[in-house]
């Protein structure tokens, strides 16, 4: 058997499964949801929390377990249960880090996964350059940059400002502006490395 494969595959289970404890809070943010681009996302507008205003109750445990879900789903539970019960872990404390920690790697993956799909080629080569320059990156050139491929792909940068392409990089945490110059972030780098381990490391359009 091909253990980092299986442990990938399962851990991958085990995050899936994590996500339904997110289930009715999930929903109510996808209700929000107005817009969601390359230049983020748009959730309408939040009222000003009143400090006197009484704090939703947690949901309980009843609560969280009680949305429907598919047989799928229920089987791959079983599956997980009987993967966790092959470690030696001692407490339910443990099993509860365990799983934490496979549901933050494999979110990180699916976002990963997602802004490998919508990233221009433009922006990948920008963070890319960020990651060999030790003193970061002027605005001045970002922006120039910005423009070299507004002149390359007018098909789809023609109507695009650079607040919107600069932002995309930022939305997502892969830069950080610092004064007058751009650095790329542990995000960022962990996202590029990913591209490799991944074998998505590839030039894109735009």
């Amino acid at each position: 058997m091909n253990w980092p494969i299986a442990i990938g595959s399962a851990l991958t289970l085990i995050g899936i499964t994590a996500l339904l404890v997110l289930r009715p809070a999930l929903l109510r943010l996808i209700d929000r949801l107005k817009r969601f681009d390359k230049t983020g996302a748009d959730f309408g507008h939040t009222r000003d929390q009143d400090p006197n205003e009484t704090p939703p109750p947690k949901l309980s445990f009843d609560d969280l377990m009680r949305g429907a879900v598919s047989q799928t789903v229920l089987d791959r539970e079983r599956d997980i249960t009987g993967y966790l019960g092959s470690f030696s872990l001692r407490t339910e404390d443990e099993k509860i880090k365990v799983l934490i920690r496979a549901l933050a790697s494999s979110r990180i993956a699916a976002e990963f996964d997602h802004v490998s799909r919508v990233i221009f080629g433009s922006q990948l080569r920008f963070l890319i350059d960020l990651s060999s320059i030790p003193d970061g990156i002027k605005v001045g050139r970002a922006e120039e940059m910005f423009e070299e491929a507004k002149a390359a792909f007018p098909d789809i940068h023609t109507e695009r400002e650079y607040a919107h392409w600069i932002g995309f990089l930022m939305h997502f945490g892969l830069i950080q502006q610092s004064n007058d110059a751009y650095d790329i972030t542990q995000i960022g780098t962990d996202f590029l490395k990913h591209l490799i381990d991944t074998r998505n490391a590839h030039n894109r359009y735009g």
